[in-house]
């Protein structure tokens, strides 16, 4: 059984810092998204941070409404989609990304 929540979830699975936890980490990397975005040079980079962010505010839209972890498969793809979001903005603010793409 499981809340049909996602936050709902994850406050009873492990707390209230655990809740506190998961909204700061998606608040932090979705707010590092936009940053980097602000001030790219509107390359590849830019296009996944932008893909990832929109991914994030869907899910955290469904999530008001739906458990989505409940398949292991959709879990799976929220976290690669955070560790994409997080590496392309690395990337970004460190001005390397000419050397990954090849320009």
């Amino acid at each position: 059984m499981h809340a049909h929540m996602i936050y709902l979830e994850v406050w009873l699975e492990t707390g209230i810092i655990g809740i506190i936890s998961f909204l700061a980490y998606m608040i932090g990397l979705v707010r590092k998204g936009l940053l980097a975005v602000g001030r790219s040079s509107r390359g590849i980079a830019t296009l996944a941070i932008m893909a990832a962010t929109g991914s994030f505010a869907g899910m955290a839209f469904l999530g008001a409404a739906e458990y989505f972890w409940y398949y292991p498969r959709v879990q799976f793809v929220f976290f690669v989609i955070c560790g994409l979001c997080a590496a392309a903005v690395r990337i970004e603010n460190s001005g390397q990304w000419s050397v990954v793409s090849g320009q």
